[in-house]
């Protein structure tokens, strides 16, 4: 579907709805405005979480449109804030799994090398082969 005429813009958009409901069914809702709210709330306070280099790595690997929430409002400083948990933890951990998902797909690469020690409780371990 085209929705703007421009490739990049209608991907992105394909990407950022694919994302969605992905979230909405790893949490089971739906309400896709209260779903893209809470997924911008968790990605947006690992931002803040993160020193600048790293919060640009991350934001940079996002589809464009869910890149442009990740920014959204940003003051970088190498002075991280303190994590402060956004949402429920099943919400932050719903986050967490959709982008391990995503990263195993290549579309985030090296997140968990970004995250800091105190986010990896929330962040999915790896499946090893047996």
């Amino acid at each position: 579907m085209n929705w703007t005429g421009l490739d990049v813009f209608d991907n992105s958009i394909r990407r950022t709805n694919t994302w969605l409901k992905e979230f909405m069914q790893e949490v089971n809702w739906t309400d896709r405005r209260l779903a893209a709210l809470a997924f911008c709330d968790v990605i947006q306070a690992v931002r803040n979480h993160l020193s600048t280099l790293p919060a640009v790595q991350f934001g940079n690997q996002l589809p464009l449109l869910i890149r442009g929430a990740y920014f959204e409002g940003w003051n970088p400083t190498d002075n991280p804030s303190a994590w402060e948990l956004p949402h429920d933890e099943i919400v932050v951990k719903a986050v967490f799994r959709m982008l391990r998902r995503k990263a195993d797909e290549g579309e985030i690469e090296s997140l968990e090398g970004i995250l800091p020690e105190d986010l990896q409780q929330f962040w999915p371990p790896k499946l090893r082969a047996a």
